[in-house]
């Protein structure tokens, strides 16, 4: 996720499935994607990982994002 507080992108999907976290600064227009079928979530997935690019030189994940994503790995 854009500020590391998820580790895998299969958090990332079950985090917005259920509607994100809420706070006075969320969009109205966010909506929990539950409707989404086990299959769904799984092709949005997939969908999500064939994308591709190169971060600009001034952009990255936060410096301990290789901890969270290690820790997650073991669970």
């Amino acid at each position: 996720m854009h500020d590391g507080s998820q580790a895998t992108l299969k958090d990332v999907v079950d985090h917005y499935v259920g509607g994100g976290t809420s706070n006075p600064h969320l969009d109205k227009e966010i909506h929990a994607l539950d409707f989404l079928t086990f299959d769904e979530r799984a092709d949005l997935k997939a969908f999500l990982e064939s994308l591709t690019g190169t971060l600009p030189p001034n952009v990255g994940p936060p410096e301990d994002l290789s901890v969270k994503i290690q820790a997650a790995q073991r669970q």
